[in-house]
């Protein structure tokens, strides 16, 4: 099995005063997933007398979106 999983991640800081600041938080995923199993599954799930009723490995997009208050004490 192959994985390919690329991300980003960003956060931005803005002080509301010396004690408090809020934070905005954003994270994205995407990935890939491929197995040698399914090589050739691309056109037909049909093969004989055999029907697969499984697709094989999906791709994925995730997407993490925050915002933080952080208060001093």
């Amino acid at each position: 099995m192959t994985y390919i999983v690329n991300s980003l991640t960003m956060s931005f800081t803005v002080p509301l005063s010396d004690r408090a600041s809020l934070r905005l938080y954003d994270y994205y995923e995407h990935g890939q997933v491929s197995d040698w199993h399914y090589a050739g599954f691309n056109n037909s799930l049909v093969y004989g007398n055999s029907v697969y009723t499984d697709g094989g490995p999906q791709g994925y997009n995730t997407n993490v979106v925050g915002l933080f208050l952080k208060v001093k004490l």
